[in-house]
């Protein structure tokens, strides 16, 4: 008897520990599923009927149960019905622009809760949610945010600091104290973009015209290097055969020395390229 119970402890035992090994080989995405969110949702934007379905739940419910007011809206979480109705279709919420009342009122705020708690902010303004309230201060409000002419300084650092971040005006505030995310924002977009642009197009439009008159220089510099008497045999033979036909004709009347030279015509040629930005096609490398 008693060596039948040390067979069933081991068995038991060994039992525990294959389950415990498949417990530590369990994938990591598996251990993370277990442990996250249960329900997520991956829809896209919200259509008019989930809008609809929403407002009828909130209604019914009288907005406080969020989970079963997601429960009326398929595929759409508890936390996205919410921001949807606080953000976009709660008809109190206020759109428009702040006004002189609302900056004071916020500004006494902060003062008060901080710049942390602004859902708490948002409840002594109605019509306006924690966001708003934040952007207004950080954007417009802060009396630390700069409002002076960008210095060269300050537009070399957004330029190097937007080439590791790209769009993440955030971050980049970081790096610029006392400007504002969307002043950032505003003017890398409206001014610092366009100018980075056009230096990029002027300068690729120098180096093709620079180019091109090194071509004609080199062709010129040809040209001059050419030994003066190279055709000068068939040169003679169509003298010869001239005054052979019309003994009457003297050798200067036979060669036109007011003509221009091939190395003048593309000096002239080379000139107007560099003035005209313009190189004929007959010119061009092939």
């Amino acid at each position: 008897m008693e060596h039948d119970k040390d067979l069933n402890l081991a068995s038991s035992s060994s039992e525990h520990e294959s389950n415990s090994g498949l417990e530590t080989q369990r994938p990591a995405s598996i251990q993370r599923r277990m442990t996250g969110p249960t329900r997520r949702s991956t829809k896209g934007g919200w259509t008019e009927k989930e809008d609809k379905l929403l407002i009828a739940a909130v209604k019914k419910y009288n907005g406080k149960s969020w989970k079963k007011i997601a429960a009326c809206v398929t595929g759409r979480t508890d936390v996205q019905c919410l921001h949807r109705w606080q953000k976009v279709l709660n008809p109190d919420l206020v759109k428009g622009p702040w006004s002189e009342q609302e900056d004071n009122q916020l500004s006494e705020l902060v003062k008060i809760n901080g710049k942390k708690n602004w859902s708490q902010v948002a409840k002594s303004l109605p019509g306006r949610i924690g966001k708003q309230c934040r952007e207004r201060w950080y954007n417009h409000l802060n009396p630390d945010i700069k409002k002076t002419p960008w210095t060269k300084e300050e537009e070399s650092t957004l330029i190097k600091t937007h080439k590791v971040y790209g769009n993440s005006w955030a971050e980049i505030a970081k790096f610029l104290h006392g400007r504002s995310e969307n002043s950032i924002k505003n003017h890398w977009n409206c001014s610092l973009k366009k100018k980075i642009d056009s230096n990029a197009s002027a300068s690729t439009s120098t180096q093709s015209l620079d180019s091109k008159t090194d071509y004609l220089d080199d062709v010129h510099n040809d040209l001059l290097a050419t030994p003066k008497n190279t055709n000068i045999h068939a040169q003679n033979t169509s003298i010869s055969n001239s005054l052979c036909n019309n003994p009457s004709n003297s050798i200067e009347e036979t060669h036109d020395t007011s003509s221009p030279s091939l190395g003048e015509i593309l000096s002239a040629l080379k000139t107007s390229a560099r003035k005209c930005k313009y190189i004929p096609s007959i010119l061009r490398r092939t």
